[in-house]
């Protein structure tokens, strides 16, 4: 394929106007705009079916199941509740979290 082609016809599309363009910069253009996205969805579509998630779901769900059983004062984005975190350190059994207190 012919770069001065693409860059023509690119230039034209920004333009507005096919008009000044030959055919091999129009079929260029069909193509950038029609054959190369369909391949890309062809390519992703392949992807996709290899990936098995609907498999490991089960598996990732019991887990998830099995940590909030494992600590239910935790939300589910991983953060301890403000009251629960408040009440461990009443009660001197705050954990860490990692960040330096003030």
């Amino acid at each position: 394929l012919d770069v001065s082609g693409i860059s023509a016809a690119t230039a034209a599309v920004s333009a507005g106007t096919l008009d000044a363009v030959g055919s091999t910069q129009q079929m260029v253009i069909r193509l950038m705009f029609s054959l190369v996205p369909a391949i890309l969805y062809i390519v992703v579509g392949l992807t996709l079916t290899r990936y098995d998630l609907d498999k490991k779901l089960p598996a990732i769900r019991a887990d998830l199941e099995a940590r909030r059983a494992a600590n239910p004062e935790e939300n589910a984005d991983g953060t301890q509740n403000v009251e629960s975190a408040e009440a461990s350190e009443a009660a001197g059994t705050a954990q860490t979290t990692g960040t330096p207190k003030e």
